[in-house]
């Protein structure tokens, strides 16, 4: 049985991370981390990037992200 995933709150990500989920961002953007492409990021901001973005309802970000975090 898989895991449900929850996206967390703006407030709850790292700093780094607000501008590829604050509300309106174009969905780009979001692929771009969600492939891992993100400048200025550590590997633990990549890291919450990949599983917020592999909650997002775009299908490709989604994809994007399961694929990067593989």
């Amino acid at each position: 049985m898989p895991l449900e995933r929850t996206p967390l709150a703006q407030g709850e990500l790292p700093e780094p991370l607000h501008p590829f989920f604050a509300e309106g961002v174009k969905a780009g953007k979001v692929l771009l981390l969600a492939r891992g492409m993100a400048p200025g990021l550590d590997a633990q901001a990549l890291a919450t990037g990949l599983y917020q973005a592999s909650c997002h309802e775009n299908q490709k970000i989604v994809a994007a992200a399961r694929q990067s975090a593989a």
